[in-house]
């Protein structure tokens, strides 16, 4: 098996995983699947050498395509991870805010009061 056909081969399965809808609880196991298949990749990617024949150039063309949506993916799911991140440090500041809502206030100014 050459190694274009390698890449085509872990770039498909790649976008298949990555297009499947995932629960935030599952989200560690793709993450971890999507980590193993782009090691899986890699070694083929630095064996790749020129000339390639008429098919192995569409292939690569087809994985060039595959790469630009499986990064409009991992974006998206790296944004969802960034906005549950978020929304738990939210939580939490309400948390501490609501057991102890005298724990944060901040003198303002100063009073003088002036008598003759």
């Amino acid at each position: 098996m050459s190694a274009v056909q390698s890449i085509f081969d872990k770039t498909k399965e790649l976008l298949t995983k990555a297009s499947e809808p995932v629960s935030k609880e599952m989200r560690e196991e793709l993450i971890q699947k999507l980590d193993s298949l782009l090691d899986e990749r890699e070694p083929f990617l630095r064996q790749l050498a020129a000339p390639f024949s008429a098919l192995e150039e569409k292939q690569l063309e087809q994985i060039a395509s595959w790469n630009i949506e499986l990064v409009e993916r991992m974006t998206s799911i790296k944004e969802d991870i960034q906005k549950d991140l978020v929304n738990v440090k939210k939580a939490k500041t309400h948390t501490v805010k609501y057991v102890n809502p005298y724990q944060s206030v901040s003198i303002d100014g100063m009073f003088y009061d002036k008598r003759n």
